[in-house]
């Protein structure tokens, strides 16, 4: 675990990574279980895809689209600050080393 909360912290030193940790205790933990992605076609379309236990579910609809935006900024704005998520991961990967 260690090794890969060093390389974790590495890669989200990169100029190109934006690392942020949500705190389990943040409200909106709470309300979402699955992870989701939002993607902009060549087209300028947007559509997302919903990752479940068995299988997972492309949403095309501009308001489902919405909602998931939403529930992005929200973890966004509940999320620690780019310092501290790394201080975090940094602090935690030198108590598995212990």
């Amino acid at each position: 675990m260690s090794r890969q909360l060093d390389f974790l912290a590495e890669c989200a030193e990169r100029d190109n990574v934006l690392l942020h940790i949500v705190p389990i205790e943040a409200e909106i933990c709470a309300k979402f279980s699955t992870p989701f992605l939002i993607a902009t076609l060549s087209s300028g379309r947007d559509v997302a895809y919903t990752d479940g236990a068995i299988s997972g579910e492309i949403i095309e609809r501009p308001e489902e689209i919405a909602k998931l935006r939403r529930m992005f900024d929200q973890f966004r704005a509940d999320a620690l600050r780019r310092s501290e998520s790394l201080e975090l991961i940094r602090r935690t990967g030198e108590q598995w080393k212990m």
